[in-house]
């Protein structure tokens, strides 16, 4: 059940936000993998990956990021970041 939930609330979370490509949000790093790195945006509370990341972006570090897409059948959200 929990497993659903997470699915639907990251699919209304890209639909929410499929309107606003290209704007730009605070965010903060929520997880870091050899192959992906992810952000929390807080308005709206969103949680995507980051692509095109640097490395050196370390869990906790807060950055500027800019929204490329999403993929709300999915319920996934891609942000980059803003240097």
């Amino acid at each position: 059940a929990q497993k659903v939930e997470r699915s639907v609330r990251k699919s209304e979370a890209a639909l929410y936000l499929q309107d606003r490509v290209g704007q730009k949000f605070d965010a903060v790093v929520t997880g870091r993998t050899d192959s992906a790195t992810w952000v929390r945006i807080f308005t709206p509370p969103a949680e995507g990956m980051l692509v095109n990341a640097d490395t050196s972006l370390d869990v906790g570090q807060k950055l500027r990021v800019r929204l490329v897409g999403t993929d709300v059948e999915r319920g996934f959200i891609d942000f980059e970041p803003v240097h």
